[in-house]
């Protein structure tokens, strides 16, 4: 894989035009997890007819059972698309076995806590390193759950994060059933 970076090994796999917008889709491998075959896709989002020179990164993580389309859908709709219009660098990472980003070899003992110990610092060395300035976060579900954790357990901290945002991303020890309103049950 010829790297794009000097982190770790870094392949653009993709670099399109959307209309208006430009999308570069890179493939990561950091290797700083145990399971050494962990790749990870990252979308860069920006205006396709502007300068090299990109505005304010920002880092949106989706949340389970999502990918990159949460926030970008095909027709170039979504915050991701808004934020890039508006001269925001928008950055996209699809997490383990979502959307572009591969199965690992471990995908089903894949955990919150290797997303946000291994995951998403080696997103933000990436960003950083690619755009030159602390990027700002936003989560969605388990991606904000995912974000609180890194910044709570020190994996990520002020050398990567300029802000963070976090919506829908309620965690509960309550066991599920209990949180199903009541039925009336064969009532008429």
């Amino acid at each position: 894989m010829q790297s794009s970076s000097n982190l770790f090994p870094v392949a653009l796999i993709s670099a399109e035009r959307r209309g208006d917008l430009s999308e570069d889709v890179y493939r990561l491998k950091p290797g700083n997890s145990p399971d050494g075959t962990v790749e990870l896709a990252v979308t860069r989002l920006g205006l396709a007819d502007v300068a090299q020179s990109r505005g304010i990164p920002v880092v949106l993580v989706h949340g389970s059972f999502s990918n990159r389309r949460f926030w970008y859908s095909p027709k170039g709709i979504g915050l991701g698309a808004y934020l890039a219009r508006q001269g925001f660098d928008v950055w996209i990472p699809e997490m383990r076995g979502h959307g572009l980003s591969r199965r690992n070899q471990d995908y089903a003992r894949n955990r919150v806590a290797d997303y946000a110990r291994y995951d998403l610092p080696a997103i933000a060395a990436f960003v950083r390193e690619q755009s030159a300035q602390v990027p700002h976060w936003i989560g969605h579900s388990l991606g904000g759950t995912t974000l609180a954790a890194a910044l709570g357990g020190q994996y990520l901290g002020a050398p990567a994060v300029a802000s963070v945002a976090l919506f829908g991303c309620q965690v509960s020890r309550t066991y599920w059933p209990l949180k199903i309103p009541p039925v009336e049950w064969g009532g008429d």
